[in-house]
């Protein structure tokens, strides 16, 4: 749904080496390049109404997690304990690291 949906929503505003280089900082654990890819799409696409809601985020978050659907089971906004979480990721293998 991810790629049928929003990425091809947004082929003609995020360029496919723009998504190659989030998805990868995002698999290599690379801070850096996640913040700066991120930030540059970011700039690039929204305004400061979109940004002004949690909920934005949340999605964005969420749409950047579904590339790794297939290493980890991903749920939002459950309880948990005495409150709720965000985003929860459980790896699919044991021994799988993020």
């Amino acid at each position: 749904m991810y790629e049928k949906e929003i990425l091809s929503s947004f082929a003609d505003v995020i360029s496919p080496s723009t998504a190659i280089a989030i998805q990868q900082a995002i698999m290599e654990q690379d801070v850096l390049n996640l913040q700066k890819h991120l930030q540059d799409f970011l700039r690039q696409t929204i305004s400061v109404y979109d940004a002004s809601s949690e909920s934005f985020y949340h999605g964005l978050m969420l749409g950047l997690y579904a590339i790794m659907n297939n290493r980890y089971k991903i749920t939002s906004n459950r309880e948990a304990g005495d409150g709720w979480y965000d985003i929860h990721m459980m790896p699919l293998k044991k021994c799988q690291v993020f």
